[in-house]
């Protein structure tokens, strides 16, 4: 799935990496969703990095989605792989959820 177009070797290795699906349910589409990663990398020791997803429109139905974290290509050869990692869900600005890798530690 992930390999998908890719044609020549360079493609190939570029696409090589950690690839993080998230499903969350949207219970409330009116309000703001925020899908927030906070994970470190072999590279870069405790200091914790984080990326994030966000809905400000209000979405049709209620339901589930899939957000997609990719860490692959350049910023994987610079960083090296993702050793842990928490996902957050926020609605309307407020936590509603969360899960995270075995060795994630809140600092």
């Amino acid at each position: 799935y992930v390999l998908y177009g890719a044609e020549s070797e360079k493609e190939r290795t570029d696409c090589v990496g950690d690839y993080y699906f998230v499903t969350w349910y949207d219970a409330e589409p009116p309000k703001p969703v925020r899908v927030v990663m906070r994970y470190t990398q072999a590279s870069t020791g405790a200091n914790e990095l984080r990326v994030e997803k966000e809905y400000t429109q209000a979405r049709e139905v209620a339901g589930s989605h899939t957000e997609r974290f990719f860490f692959a290509g350049e910023e994987r050869r610079k960083r090296g792989d993702v050793l842990t990692w928490k996902m957050e869900l926020y609605v309307d600005g407020k936590l509603a959820d969360s899960t995270h890798s075995y060795l994630w530690q809140e600092k």
